[in-house]
């Protein structure tokens, strides 16, 4: 039987891909379900997922059902905050039924600067709220714009605790944090291997698990 972590390295893996696969990353936003059942991240029965991706400028913003543990909740931020901060202030927010919830909800990045994080002017965000029926899995907007270059499965193999060391290396949008029994963002920095390539490329992704 698959184990959360199973499953979320599996979905993180899969993520990770798509950066450098945009065929793949086509697949998965085309036919997200039999994709994730192929890369054996399956969904369960009634159950609907959706698949967002962010922008140069734009975040998307997941909100798990499961509550954020007290410890993991981010209760105010400044301009010193992190990004993964920021993300888990937005969720505790909408969770806690906080008191800039509404704001949150309806203009998430400018609650965020109201808040007295240091973001950039014209950034925007969206709220994405999972339900028992429907969860979301984020795309990392793709810096480099893509190209069929193949990626080692093996590159991937130890995305599931992720790598300790800076996130200063992430080419795309950091996430980190939010452990939960059922969901989980990972702020794994998946070193994915690029065949041919002197280089790897870090890859933050956002997994939502299933199980």
């Amino acid at each position: 039987m698959s184990t959360p972590s199973d499953t979320n390295m599996k979905l993180a893996a899969l993520v990770a891909k798509t950066m450098h696969d945009p065929a793949l990353r086509t697949e998965l936003i085309d036919n997200t379900t039999a994709t994730l059942d192929a890369n054996g991240v399956t969904v369960p029965s009634g159950v609907n997922v959706k698949v967002a991706q962010d922008g140069p400028n734009h975040l998307n913003i997941v909100v798990p059902t499961e509550k954020l543990p007290a410890d993991v909740q981010v209760a105010s931020i400044n301009a010193d905050s992190t990004l993964s901060e920021i993300y888990r202030w937005v969720i505790t927010q909408v969770q806690t039924d906080g008191p800039q919830k509404q704001v949150v909800m309806s203009s998430p990045a400018d609650a965020v600067r109201a808040a007295g994080a240091n973001v950039p002017s014209d950034l925007t965000a969206s709220i994405l709220v999972d339900t028992d029926t429907l969860k979301h899995i984020v795309l990392p907007f793709n810096v480099t714009g893509g190209g069929d270059v193949p990626v080692s499965d093996s590159a991937v193999a130890a995305i599931a605790g992720g790598k300790g060391g800076s996130s200063s290396s992430v080419a795309t949008s950091t996430y980190e944090v939010q452990t939960t029994a059922t969901t989980t963002t990972v702020g794994a920095e998946a070193e994915v291997e690029v065949v041919g390539a002197a280089d790897v490329a870090a890859v933050a992704v956002a997994v939502a698990i299933f199980v």
